[in-house]
């Protein structure tokens, strides 16, 4: 053998051998994609669950707690390709359906604060016009004053529309569980990649 076809031998056993670690570095990467798309998954599954409990108990109070946010669809919209050819069709449809309600609850928990804060600032300004009356001026009227800022103050009331609150009692009626389904076990597994599967 010739040196020239030592060489060639030697290039295309390099070239081969650099395909080969290429192809497994983007088998690698591609499967720590999947696992850290399935652990935000299971965390927003596990997170919506909470808040959907958390929001269940006070649906049908006047008062809005705006604590609890409802995680959106964001995340299962970005990572959802990843998972086509790994979970089968009801599956797929259970996490659609999770993730739909959950969005639809976070857009009723939007519209829902957003009225509340619009109510306590018309409150403030109907609040602050009745001070700066002629009836509230002056030194002699501190008292009335500040009796009717305490009572008006402690009126907890706000005005709250019935539309969100009965498209979030709907959503979280369809929301279903699905930390005990097979979607969440499949999920984790993804999840936790064993160090000898490439795919």
């Amino acid at each position: 053998m010739e040196n020239s076809e030592i060489i060639a031998l030697v290039n295309s056993f390099i070239t081969f051998a650099v395909g080969l670690v290429a192809y497994v570095v983007y088998l690698l990467s591609k499967r720590t994609e999947k696992s850290n798309a399935a652990t935000i998954l299971l965390m927003e599954i596990r997170n919506a669950e909470s808040t959907a409990y958390e929001l269940s108990k006070t649906i049908d109070n006047n008062y809005i707690d705006v604590r609890p946010l409802m995680p959106g669809d964001e995340n299962w919209k970005k990572y959802q390709h990843l998972f086509a050819s790994i979970l089968n069709q009801d599956e797929l449809v259970a996490l659609n359906n999770f993730f739909e309600c959950s969005n639809a609850i976070a857009i009723c928990q939007k519209v829902r604060t957003e009225v509340l804060y619009t109510s306590f600032r018309a409150k403030a300004e109907v609040m602050q016009q009745v001070i700066l009356t002629p009836d509230f001026l002056g030194k002699e009227n501190i008292d009335k004053k500040n009796k009717y800022l305490n009572e008006a103050g402690a009126e907890s009331y706000t005005f709250t529309p019935d539309d969100p609150k009965i498209k979030m009692k709907r959503a979280l009626s369809e929301l279903g569980k699905l930390s005990t389904s097979t979607v969440f076990l499949t999920l984790r597994s993804i999840s936790e990649p064993k160090w000898y599967k490439l795919w």
